[in-house]
């Protein structure tokens, strides 16, 4: 095999997995309920083990990405855009 192809291979794999391993987190991801300041509550999508959710000192539950899911971001950007869209979780009361 030549140094070009060996290459495509290794990218080729190297994506391939990228890509595997972000569909098994996004099977085991799940919507969690978000405030973005005032009342603008919004369900987003998350999946498995790429975010951090906690409280702050005010008792605000804050979420935000870890390092996995800002390796993740280009895929849940995408995800989010066609698949799994923030929805309002007020919707289903009205």
């Amino acid at each position: 095999m030549s140094r070009k192809q060996i290459t495509r291979w290794v990218v080729s794999t190297v994506f391939c997995v990228y890509l595997g391993v972000y569909t098994v987190l996004t099977l085991n991801g799940r919507y969690i309920i978000a405030n973005h300041g005032g009342r603008h509550w919004t369900k987003h999508w998350y999946p498995a083990a790429t975010y951090r959710h906690d409280h702050g000192a005010t008792g605000r539950s804050r979420t935000s990405p870890n390092l996995l899911g800002v390796i993740y971001a280009p895929l849940w950007s995408i995800d989010r855009l066609v698949w799994h869209r923030s929805q309002d979780p007020m919707a289903d009361l009205r």
